[in-house]
């Protein structure tokens, strides 16, 4: 739940507490609601939302490393999904080893 205030909710709204701290600022209490540009602070709250989505987009989540493993069903019970560590690479056999003195000359 946190997250999703943070990530949604957080920017959108801050673009207008911004405005209504100003204007409790600097009109030392009158009206606010009269002559506030409720168009310009939602597109700008929109801007944020968009923003903090990309962002979490490009560097959040994990690593990229491993097999994902999707939900199954086994034994009369659900397995959740899960990301399986990589297997480590195994040389082949029949190919020579680096260094190996059996490859032509």
């Amino acid at each position: 739940m946190l997250r999703i205030v943070i990530s949604y909710l957080l920017p959108f709204i801050l673009p207008f507490a911004a405005f209504f701290l100003y204007r409790l600022l600097m009109t030392s209490g009158q009206p606010l609601l009269r002559r506030t540009p409720w168009f310009v602070l939602s597109v700008i709250g929109m801007a944020l939302v968009a923003g903090t989505l990309v962002s979490f987009a490009l560097f959040g989540g994990e690593a990229q490393e491993g097999v994902y493993v999707p939900p199954s069903f086994e034994d009369g019970r659900v397995v959740p999904g899960h990301v399986r560590p990589p297997l480590a690479e195994v040389p082949d056999e029949g190919a020579p080893a680096d260094g190996d003195a059996s490859e032509p000359q």
